[in-house]
């Protein structure tokens, strides 16, 4: 049982990293669920939230150990699927609005105003 335990985490892992290399830069909202219903955090690690993936994992380790009817585990579980959802939609929305902005300029030494591209990356 453990070691077919650590061959699936091994598998999810390594589909996760190479979903992550391979990307676009657009994270699926599905996939980070999906991913992070199997392993906790394997979908915030997709979507590139190392620090919220690593919290995840470790709490649902955490609820294991105090809790030996399973039910801490899985809350934590499906927590950590509707947040690497959450991950996933935030990072699209952050990609949508990358790109060029009209700014408005004000010299206060020449006393000039003028409009510039301004980039927000």
């Amino acid at each position: 049982m453990y070691r077919s335990t650590v061959v699936v985490v091994l598998i999810a892992l390594a589909v996760c990293v190479v979903s992550v290399a391979w990307s676009d830069g657009h994270k699926s909202v599905g996939r980070a669920q999906l991913y992070s219903w199997i392993i906790p955090g394997a979908g915030q690690l997709y979507v590139g939230e190392g620090g919220r993936a690593a919290a995840f994992f470790g709490g649902c380790i955490v609820a294991a150990a105090i809790d030996d009817s399973g039910v801490l585990p899985l809350g934590v579980n499906v927590w950590a699927g509707f947040d690497a959802g959450k991950c996933a939609n935030k990072h699209n929305d952050k990609l949508r609005n990358r790109g060029l902005a009209v700014a408005p300029i004000i010299d206060i030494r020449t006393q000039t105003v003028g409009l510039a591209l301004a980039t927000s990356f």
